[in-house]
């Protein structure tokens, strides 16, 4: 897995607890797939627990 490091910027409006401001995340980068609604991916906690299959990018701010 090709992992990003993000830092979350904005809740998920339906589920508030999923993701939390200022946390640090991974994107599995080789699974990044967009719609007409936007870009997803998978995301990981720091611990590499998956948080969810298809979370919005928009969502994230990639550092490092």
């Amino acid at each position: 897995m090709n992992r990003m490091k993000v830092i979350c910027q904005n809740i998920r409006e339906a589920y508030p607890e999923q993701i939390k401001i200022g946390e640090v995340y991974f994107l599995d980068a080789d699974n990044i797939f967009g719609d007409q609604e936007g870009w997803y991916a998978p995301v990981y906690d720091i611990d590499g627990n998956q948080i969810g299959s298809s979370l919005n990018l928009n969502h994230f701010r990639r550092i490092e």
